[in-house]
């Protein structure tokens, strides 16, 4: 933080401005600005506030024509970025909380929640869940995104590092069966959105077949119990534990039986180059 005072103001004026201010270096030159036009009125006409608004400290002067001008001295909220699926949202929440700073979520739809009707390998792969989420880094609508990292493509722009990396969640996959049975039934088939998953799944499921399906994983949940396609999901183990879904697990998949995404498990939270503020390290996990 940040003290200054300008010879003009007074003593005990500027232990008013002391006790009551606090300026960040983001803040400064905003503050400045509103300064320097309270410097410009008659000595006579300037005023301390006698108190606190709700959204900061308000300065009036008689030559201000009773114009009030709100000073918001308290930090802005850091903006965050999610995808807007009820996991995606729910992974970013868990991120907001361990920043000890105000937050705000803004979630958006990627071009991968939008193309439904195509395997992820065949529109681009899944670069697509993060694209919009790395434009509005670079537009400086949001402060930082959180992705699964497993998401994330292996090339990550130099501008746009992942800077922490909260505990990691279990990272098996698991069998998912429809709501009400406990029977797996092998003449349906297994719905699977990942290409690494069917050709392991091949390998323990030879004479069942092994389809495609894509939404986000409650959408995929609702086709499993409603649509009667298919006898068995699976999915990220990650996943269903984070939105308190563990009853949903028929079995978990050894990683010598299905081996895992690189990164599954973990959730990353991805900034800009030039911003990396000092509460990033209570965010990262050190293993």
């Amino acid at each position: 933080s940040v003290y200054f005072a300008p010879a003009e103001i007074s003593l005990s004026a500027w232990r008013t401005v002391r006790q009551k201010v606090h300026f960040s270096f983001r803040q400064l030159g905003r503050a400045m600005g509103l300064l320097q036009g309270w410097f410009q009125l008659a000595p006579g006409t300037r005023r301390f506030p006698q108190q606190q608004s709700r959204s900061g400290y308000s300065w009036k002067g008689a030559a201000m024509d009773n114009m009030k001008i709100d000073m918001a001295f308290k930090e802005d909220n850091i903006k965050i970025g999610s995808r807007d699926s009820e996991l995606a949202v729910k992974q970013a929440q868990q991120v907001m909380e361990l920043i000890t700073r105000p937050t705000e979520l803004i979630t958006m739809k990627t071009t991968g929640d939008m193309v439904l009707d195509k395997t992820l390998d065949k529109v681009g792969g899944k670069g697509l869940f993060v694209k919009e989420l790395d434009q509005a880094l670079i537009d400086k609508r949001v402060d930082f995104t959180v992705h699964s990292l497993k998401d994330v493509p292996m090339d990550v722009p130099k501008e746009l590092p992942l800077l922490a990396f909260p505990v990691r969640e279990d990272v098996r996959d698991v069998l998912v069966l429809p709501k009400g049975t406990t029977e797996h039934d092998l003449t349906k088939p297994i719905g699977c959105s990942s290409a690494r998953r069917r050709i392991q799944l091949k390998r323990l499921f030879p004479h069942t077949e092994i389809k495609p399906i894509r939404g986000n994983l409650l959408t995929r949940l609702n086709k499993l119990d409603n649509s009667g396609e298919f006898g068995a999901l699976v999915l990220a183990a990650a996943g269903l534990h984070r939105l308190g879904l563990k009853d949903r697990i028929s079995r978990y998949f050894t990683i010598e039986e299905i081996l895992p995404a690189a990164g599954q498990g973990i959730l990353a939270l991805q900034g800009r180059k030039d911003y990396q503020p000092e509460w990033l390290e209570r965010v990262d996990h050190p293993e």
